[in-house]
């Protein structure tokens, strides 16, 4: 996902998203870097959400991973696809 907008702001609002998805918790943040953990609803697993933000190329990486199991049955496929609207709400917002 690309930005224009500065990391510092970028990263605030990444914050922003992640503190209100259920049942996630930011664990530690960086200038480039945010890690959360989140819970899934009926098993209590702990998945992995990772953001790396590459500054030189402007763009913003981010993946959602099981620590258990085979199959996660789409929960992190869903959970990235809403932190990706959420934070694009956010970055319109801030730009207008």
């Amino acid at each position: 996902m690309s930005y224009s907008i500065s990391a510092e702001l970028l990263i605030k609002l990444v914050i922003e998203v992640l503190r209100d998805m259920p049942r996630t918790e930011v664990i530690k943040v960086s200038d480039n870097y945010v890690r959360a953990e989140s819970t899934t609803l009926i098993m209590r697993f702990t998945d992995d959400f990772e953001i790396y933000i590459d500054s030189k190329k402007r763009l913003l990486h981010f993946r959602s991973a099981s620590r258990v199991g085979r199959s996660d049955f789409g929960v992190n496929r869903k959970r990235v696809e809403s932190f990706k609207q959420k934070l694009a709400a956010k970055l319109k917002a801030s730009v207008e």
